[in-house]
């Protein structure tokens, strides 16, 4: 695997739209609230997820109490953004299309806001998983598209970190007892309570027990970037609320690495 970049900045591009296409009176107020919901909302173009019910199917859950995620629905908005992806990538490294309730399918883009800090944590797949861990995980997603779409583009940082050799065994512990359980969604903890491995997601719960060595800084959002969601990420805020517009991308076929090589070769940006 050869990551050679932290981050991949995204300059001069530009969502097809302005918020304000999107947004209804009732999304700026979920956007601008400093708390999870605990419901799901639908709006004429979102569908936002509250922290007691999800719109995806089971193995997708995750608790994200610092964060609101939401899907687009309509189908005008879905086309747009198709379009809008296919005259500026060379090639698709957007997931397929996703199947959620009652069979309803629509294009891998979501939404998610944050209202406060995070902790360490990763989306994606971990470079030591075998293909078997992989299989049973399942909905992990290895990188993202993300375009700002809401909030001050000065007051927040994401920061990517490479954990300490310690921590990656604990990973391997935890990952080891959590297969062996009938329920994966909810996750295992280390004795400590410092670190959560669950079927989409793991997070550092405790920083001070762990060594996580910084390797990049993206500071503030001012152009949109691909995301390692494999590697550690934590996003920091001063409080206000910020949100990305997210390509999700298709795990089955690339890794991170790959994104990196065909952005390198000029094989990825029209």
């Amino acid at each position: 695997m050869n990551e050679k970049h932290t981050y991949i900045d995204l300059n001069g591009i530009e969502l097809p739209f302005e918020c304000s296409d999107l947004f209804s009176e009732q999304d700026y107020q979920v956007a601008d609230a400093d708390y999870q919901i605990r419901h799901n909302i639908q709006t004429p173009n979102i569908m936002w997820e509250g922290s007691e019910q999800s719109l995806l199917p089971t193995n997708s859950r995750s608790s994200r109490p610092v964060s609101v995620m939401g899907y687009i629905t309509s189908k005008k908005i879905q086309r747009q953004l198709r379009e809008f992806y296919n005259d500026t990538f060379k090639i698709n490294i957007v997931d397929d299309a996703w199947t959620v309730s009652r069979g309803v399918k629509f294009y891998p883009v979501t939404l998610i806001k944050f209202h406060k800090s995070t902790v360490w944590h990763r989306e994606g797949n971990a470079s030591w998983y075998t293909q078997d861990i992989i299989n049973k995980l399942k909905g992990r997603v290895n990188y993202a598209i993300n375009f700002p779409l809401y909030g001050d583009k000065n007051n927040s940082r994401v920061k990517f970190g490479k954990p300490c050799d310690q921590l990656l065994a604990t990973e391997k512990e935890l990952m080891a007892k959590l297969l062996k359980q009938k329920d994966i969604v909810e996750g295992v903890t280390d004795n400590n309570n410092s670190v959560k491995v669950s079927s989409s997601i793991d997070s550092i719960l405790d920083e001070s027990k762990w060594d996580m060595q910084v390797e990049g800084i993206k500071e503030g959002y001012h152009c949109p970037y691909i995301i390692p969601l494999s590697s550690y990420h934590k996003v920091e805020t001063d409080g206000t609320n910020r949100i990305s517009l997210r390509f999700m991308g298709n795990s089955l076929k690339y890794t991170y690495a790959d994104i990196c090589r065909l952005y390198d070769e000029g094989n990825l940006l029209r």
